[in-house]
């Protein structure tokens, strides 16, 4: 037995690792199923918070406006006021912070899809 020679030339070991390959398939297709789901779920939900936390922002600013204007009667400064603390209320909930970590988190499975991609791709194609 040499250390020295290529796995690949060791005699039976290329059956063993042709077995391994072929039981290894089909759980690799399925992480990859299981990992583009997962980054489809969260682009959407990075899309949704981006669009709320606009909306909201805009809201917040239009209120803060609206009240240094002193142009509203009592009841409207009373209305927009209670707007604003819910605005306030719904942003401090949905930071900025767990937008960027939404952003991270599919940045990162998008490499993890990527590279698993890659694998099966070069697996089927009989380099490994």
């Amino acid at each position: 037995m040499s250390l020295k020679a290529p796995l690949k030339e060791l005699p039976g070991a290329g059956d063993f690792f042709m077995a391994e390959k072929k039981a290894a398939e089909k759980p690799l297709n399925k992480l990859l199923a299981t990992k583009k789901r997962n980054l489809y779920i969260r682009e959407t939900s990075l899309q949704t918070l981006e669009t709320k936390r606009k909306a909201w922002q805009r809201g917040l600013h239009t209120s803060i406006k609206l009240l240094e204007k002193r142009t509203l009667t009592n009841s409207d400064v009373k209305w927009v006021d209670l707007r604003k603390r819910h605005l306030e209320i719904r942003l401090a909930e949905n930071t900025y912070f767990k937008e960027i970590e939404l952003k991270a988190k599919t940045h990162s499975l998008k490499a993890e899809v990527a590279y698993i991609a890659a694998f099966i791709a070069e697996q089927n194609n009989g380099n490994l």
